[in-house]
């Protein structure tokens, strides 16, 4: 179980945090001062200067990790949206996706539409700057200090191993450079300075309006959303959950725009793309999934950091009313989650029409991806959310899962 010097529980199972000065404090102004003093003694430098320096370590900040699962979601988004208009109420659409289904497969339609790879091109913009936004305001906060597996406090970590005191390096240096609060904010301004121009030049006016309100997300989370308790994983989750309708509703404006159809960016593209023939379109069905699965996961993951989250005074769930009820939340996000999923696969086994094996297999990754989130989740809640081993396999093995899960919509 979870143990800290610095913490401890009441009756309630609230975490208490006693009176002892963080690891690690903010930044002073006088630091402050001396990053801006240090940014502007390198203002000469460009921005290919700057790449070649510590191009390395802010392709590390990217979490490049992560973007694999970001082009399966834009690639399964387009799938989907081709889906929900073949199998809308209005036949014009159905035959537009079913003419454009017969000249492009999904993947051709990604490979070959300029909009498409614009898109992706935005949804790895916007995983790389809310990765980036989140270290540098933590870095200068000084929350996450111990977190040796982030880049920034890796570095510093290995600084201070090594007795280095000057926190500068110069462009002459041989040694690998320490990455700069002053880069990482200029590499956050050229990013959203290229993403915000993308986006006028999506052809769905939900896709702008999806895209744009992640990218607000993103910018205002960490040091505006984050403190506040709820708002910090309801956005998380509103994040992951909104990028396959991005693609999706591109995909959907193309298709449509090419046939004469029209373009799918009104609000009824947006319930034509969610809700088809009185239920919930596979689409909609990904969007809860990813909303319900990444809740639960974020409040799995704060039960895992209560003790460092309630050290800097972050008011999470479990820090705000305990990991028991913590615990309890995120396996009704995940029961939702699993219900949300088998239901819709269960659905659609029974219209089927091409025969008993094809709508099983689905329904089959569904349902076990399902149960062993579930038998996770449940394992977290019998102990309370303490168990810090317990709450690290059911973190790591969700993204096994998870995969599982998305499996069922091909």
């Amino acid at each position: 179980t979870c143990s800290s010097s610095s913490t401890s529980t009441t009756n309630n199972n609230q975490v208490v945090v006693q009176q002892q000065p963080p690891p690690h404090t903010p930044q002073t102004q006088q630091e402050e001062q001396a990053e801006t003093t240090e940014e502007e003694s390198h203002s000469s430098l460009s921005l290919f200067q700057i790449w070649k320096l510590y191009g390395s370590c802010l392709f590390q900040l990217c979490r490049p990790s992560n973007f694999a699962g970001v082009v399966v979601f834009h690639i399964l988004g387009t799938h989907l949206a081709l889906l929900s208009l073949s199998g809308g109420s209005s036949a014009a659409a159905a035959a537009a996706a079913a003419a454009t289904t017969t000249k492009y497969s999904v993947l051709q339609l990604v490979w070959k539409e300029p909009s498409m790879w614009n898109t992706l091109f935005i949804l790895l913009g916007i995983t790389s700057t809310s990765m980036m936004v989140n270290d540098y305001y933590d870095t200068k906060l000084g929350v996450d200090a111990a977190r040796v597996d982030r880049p920034l406090q890796q570095q510093q970590q290995q600084q201070k191993e090594k007795g280095e005191v000057s926190s500068t390096t110069t462009a002459s240096s041989s040694t690998p450079p320490k990455l700069p609060l002053w880069v990482v904010k200029k590499c956050l301004v050229c990013g959203y300075g290229l993403l915000l121009p993308a986006i006028t030049w999506m052809p769905s006016v939900l896709g702008r309006t999806t895209a744009m309100l992640s990218v607000m997300l993103t910018f205002w989370y960490t040091k505006h959303l984050k403190p506040k308790t709820w708002i910090k994983n309801l956005t998380c989750a509103t994040i992951m959950a909104l990028a396959p309708l991005t693609s999706g509703s591109v995909a959907a404006c193309i298709v449509n725009t090419n046939s004469g159809v029209g373009a799918a960016g009104s609000s009824s593209g947006l319930l034509s793309l969610l809700f088809a023939n009185g239920g919930i379109t596979q689409l909609g069905q990904l969007v809860l999934l990813l909303f319900f699965g990444f809740m639960g996961r974020e409040i799995t993951m704060d039960c895992q950091d209560v003790h460092e989250d309630a050290q800097h005074h972050i008011q999470t769930i479990p820090v705000q009313y305990g990991t028991k009820l913590a615990s309890q939340i995120a396996l009704g996000c995940y029961t939702l989650m699993g219900m949300v999923t088998v239901w819709g696969k269960t659905a659609a086994a029974g219209q089927s029409r091409q025969g008993l094996l094809s709508p099983l297999v689905p329904l089959g990754f569904a349902t076990i991806g399902s149960l062993r989130m579930l038998q996770r989740a449940w394992q977290v809640y019998r102990t309370q959310g303490r168990n810090t081993r317990i709450n690290g396999i059911a973190i790591e093995e969700g993204k096994i899962t998870m995969l599982l899960l998305l499996a069922s919509f091909m």
